[in-house]
């Protein structure tokens, strides 16, 4: 899409007149920016593993019962499990906590050394496809859901699957893969877009509303094939007014 953006580099620049650099810049650059920010290749690991010894050297000083009891408020918060999103706090550290119990045993040194080994060797991809166990999994009763209808429903609760989907969200920063079809849809100048499904549907209130902002950079309508609930679906929008229609 860069590079199709690139190449219609004179209509960009007039619609950059049109509309006002800053909001050119807001719809075209931050998200970028944002993108690079947040690529972090070891953020989960770094949250679990500050959270884990905070708590234990926490436990090792002479604290008084008011700041036991601040620490401990203050603790749980952080590690308070999300509703509809994931506490990397909260997964890092059961993480770290299972491969010690479960690589040292009653060896409580070969199992600090094996989290030592594992925060120095392991980014978060590797960390996630690694050591995400089914216990940890079903003691924090992952699943993976997704909206059907109005309604947000639990698609999946195996182990395995939620291991692979966070993987795979991962490895994309959660950023939906979308390529450029054609600069020149119908002959008429349109863009059209495709969405390279990987088994998690856009959300379609943010679909539309990012095809009205790229409407307005390109200055004709655009166009997005995707798959929503199983079914191939093409979003359209002139600027003005969002369509669907399902596809064969």
């Amino acid at each position: 899409m860069v590079e199709t953006m690139a190449c219609n580099a004179q209509r960009i620049r007039e619609m950059e007149f049109r509309y006002g650099r800053e909001v050119v810049e807001d719809d075209l650059f931050q998200p970028a920016q944002a993108s690079q920010t947040a690529h972090q290749d070891d953020s989960l690991q770094n949250e679990g593993w500050a959270s884990l010894w905070h708590l234990r050297i926490m436990r090792e000083m002479d604290l008084s019962s008011e700041e036991i009891f601040e620490f401990a408020r203050m603790h749980a918060g952080i590690l308070m499990p999300g509703a509809r999103q994931l506490n990397p706090y909260l997964l890092g550290i059961k993480i770290f906590e299972h491969i010690e119990a479960n690589f040292g045993g009653i060896d409580q040194e070969a199992g600090r050394a094996k989290i030592f080994e594992v925060r120095e060797t392991e980014n978060d991809i590797s960390f996630i496809r690694n050591y995400l166990s089914e216990a940890v999994v079903n003691e924090l009763d992952l699943y993976t859901y997704q909206k059907v209808g109005n309604q947000w429903v639990i698609v999946e609760k195996n182990w395995t699957v939620v291991r692979d989907n966070l993987v795979t969200k991962m490895v994309n920063c959660n950023i939906p893969v979308i390529v450029v079809e054609s600069g020149d849809y119908g002959r008429q100048g349109e863009l059209y877009l495709k969405h390279l499904f990987e088994g998690v549907d856009l959300d379609i209130r943010h679909l539309e509303k990012t095809l009205k902002h790229i409407c307005h950079i390109w200055g004709k309508s655009v166009h997005m094939e995707t798959v929503i609930n199983n079914k191939n679906v093409l979003f359209s929008t002139n600027g003005k007014q969002n369509t669907n229609k399902g596809l064969a």
